[in-house]
């Protein structure tokens, strides 16, 4: 499986989340190649996310036995602008 990484997207100007799509991860089994792979937990593929959130998936193979579990870290990057404090300043 395709674990332990982070996803970067990118938000439109002056917002800090945007929709995210990504490719689940494959896993093949050594034995009969045949696994199903669940995510577990968070946002659906086309959410729209902010800041950083992971989606965790697992796979079982023919026999039941589980994988460990992959997490892949989804990151929004973004430009807004500090209008409470520094009306000039832009963050990314």
């Amino acid at each position: 499986m395709g674990c332990d990484q982070t996803l970067t997207f990118t938000a439109d100007y002056k917002l800090r989340s945007t929709t995210a799509t990504w490719s689940p991860p494959r896993a093949v089994d050594n034995v009969n190649g045949v696994v199903n792979v669940t995510k577990l937990s968070g946002p659906e593929q086309g959410d729209i996310i902010e800041d950083e959130v992971d989606a965790t998936y697992q796979a079982t193979d023919k026999s039941g036995n589980p994988s460990d579990v992959c997490s892949i870290k989804l990151k929004v990057n973004g430009k807004y602008i500090d209008t409470f404090n520094r009306p000039n300043v832009y963050y990314q």
